[in-house]
């Protein structure tokens, strides 16, 4: 296809001032719709073709990500790359590999995704660097941890363009990169700026101060010739000055790694042989029980035996209730699982300047959450809503008026969870019955969570879910916990004023909310907008609260 005109493009000028609308609705005989519909023919002759023909029987994946670079260009592209990644991820299968997968539909069960260019900052900024990346890409981490599959983060640069060393500034020790400017080839020695832990806000960019260069790769150096001792026996007086070593490992650069590696193989470990086997075989068995039932049940209604045939029709009866139970827990996980592609599919329409799927999207929300046309949200919302609007703003209006409905229920449901486990930490003498209520009170506060954002779950589907919440806050590590709660779970103020038993009830309750937060998370069909995600602290004083109010009615009570 070199010199189609599907592949002509060229810059339009003030596109930021165009206006989202008039983009999605330009008229096809404009060059901005010519540009439109070029772009879109790509994708449906170039790329889709390309995809089926080279990629579609992949299972393993490595994403490279310049995170640099969109850090440069400002909060557009920074969100260009964004959307991007959130796209990639819609264009591939993942999931467990298995034999039958392996022969006829191919998945991606492992998954790679590698921040370029580390040469490009100091080393300092590296774990920065994965860090965003993490960030970027939470809502794939969260998809593959339900789906099974390994992925990992981390930093990687194909070639060494810098050379990473400290500038002493008035006392001051700096670290700083050396290398060749790209442009010019003049030296240059920088320090580019500190690198965002997490997703950059509007702090980030009204005051930005990271600015990335671009380095020449480093000249290689002539290989030196090396001397090679030859061959020496040795005389008889030095070899009487041997002396025997024990081999000692020569080096530990890789030790780290190595045990990261033994550690991770033990948290993700592999399904066994065995355990394929016995799979395998208990397949193989129910099969030849079925055969043998429907067998049986011939033969006996062949030779009019009733009993036999009565005792058949039983067993058959079983076995489609097992069958149809099976289905029903399937339908559930993949409501489940398609409430993530929900959450993605809206990522999605809150960056498309598009026109015709916001509507429809979100009434197929309102319905799943038992929402009619006749609620009072959903008509300030139609009322909100005109043709003019495109996609992004249908689904950020449904945002702000419909979906806090829910998410105020859900809070609710949190914060009496979180309440009654904390008096029931802070009263309860037996660590058995505290264990016990808790667990019942989490399971039934992801059941209440669920529900009420349209979730039906079975059996494995409530075990899916729990298991990927407790993931998720593995993911999110226990730093986001202690700045968010220590200086108040640890504070001599709570120490001075409540009892040891009443300090762990609060413990419990913030763990509690947490698990609760998380819940709505993974449940709700729309990311996070803004300012809008609960956090510990809107529960904290709550608890506190609540808890020393039930501790002094508690004192107060007359004895009898």
């Amino acid at each position: 296809m070199a010199g189609a005109p599907a592949l002509q493009f060229f810059p339009w000028p003030d596109v930021d001032g165009f206006g989202e609308s008039k983009l999605a609705q330009a008229d096809k005989s404009s060059n901005i719709g010519m540009l439109r519909a070029r772009f879109d023919y790509y994708c449906e002759k170039v790329v889709k073709g390309f995809y089926k023909n080279h990629f579609l029987r992949f299972d393993r994946q490595i994403v490279l990500v310049d995170c640099l670079q969109p850090l440069n260009s400002g909060p557009q592209a920074f969100n260009d790359m964004r959307l991007a990644l959130t796209q990639l991820m819609q264009s591939f299968h993942y999931g467990q590999r298995t034999l039958f997968r392996r022969l006829f539909s191919p998945v991606i069960d492992k998954l790679l995704f590698a921040a370029t260019k580390a040469d490009h900052v100091t080393v300092d900024q590296h774990a920065n660097m994965v860090s965003l990346l993490q960030q970027l890409v939470q809502d794939a981490w969260q998809n593959a941890a339900f789906e099974g599959i390994s992925m990992d983060c981390m930093g990687l640069a194909s070639v060494q363009a810098t050379q990473s060393g400290i500038v002493e500034v008035q006392g001051e020790q700096i670290p700083a990169l050396r290398g060749n400017r790209l442009s010019d080839g003049e030296p240059l020695t920088v320090y580019p700026g500190e690198v965002p832990s997490r997703l950059p806000g509007n702090a980030f960019w009204q005051n930005q101060g990271f600015q990335f260069e671009q380095f020449r790769p480093q000249p290689l150096e002539a290989e030196k010739e090396q001397d090679w001792k030859a061959a020496h026996a040795f005389s008889e007086p030095d070899a009487q000055k041997f002396t025997p070593v024990t081999a000692s490992v020569e080096t530990l650069a890789d030790e780290e790694g190595q045990a990261e590696a033994v550690i991770e193989a033990a948290l993700r470990p592999k399904r066994s042989l065995w355990r394929k086997m016995v799979t395998a075989g208990l397949a193989l068995f129910g099969v030849s029980v079925v055969a043998q039932g429907v067998q049986w049940t011939h033969s006996a209604f062949v030779n009019q035996d009733w009993i036999a045939l009565g005792g058949g029709v039983a067993g058959g009866l079983i076995v489609a209730a097992g069958v149809g139970s099976i289905a029903s827990e399937w339908r559930r996980l993949w409501r489940l699982r398609q409430r993530a592609e929900e959450r993605d599919e809206a990522r999605e329409l809150l960056a498309s300047h598009g026109t015709g799927r916001g509507r429809a999207f979100c009434e197929k929300l309102a319905g799943q959450a038992g929402l009619d046309k006749g609620h009072p949200a959903l008509q300030r919302w139609y009322a909100s809503i005109h043709e003019t609007h495109n996609d992004r703003e249908v689904v950020a209006l449904y945002a702000q008026l419909v979906q806090p409905v829910l998410d105020a229920q859900a809070r609710r449901e949190i914060s009496r969870s979180a309440a009654e486990s904390t008096l029931m930490i802070a009263v309860s003498p037996l660590a058995l019955v505290d264990m016990a209520f808790i667990a019942w009170r989490n399971l039934r506060l992801i059941n209440r969570i669920a529900t009420l954002y349209g979730i039906e779950l079975g059996y494995f589907s409530r075990i899916r879910l729990f298991r990927l919440v407790l993931l998720n806050i593995a993911f999110a590590g226990a730093s986001e916990l202690v700045r968010e709660v220590g200086m108040d779970w640890m504070s001599q103020d709570i120490a001075a004023r409540l009892s040891a038993r009443a300090a762990q009830g609060i413990g419990a309750g913030l763990l509690t909310a947490r698990l609760g937060i998380k819940a709505m998370e993974l449940c709700r069909p729309l990311p996070w907008l803004e300012d809008d995600k609960p956090r510990l602290g809107d529960f904290r004083k709550q608890l506190l609260v609540q808890l020393k109010e039930t501790l002094a009615s508690g004192k107060n009570k007359p004895a009898n």
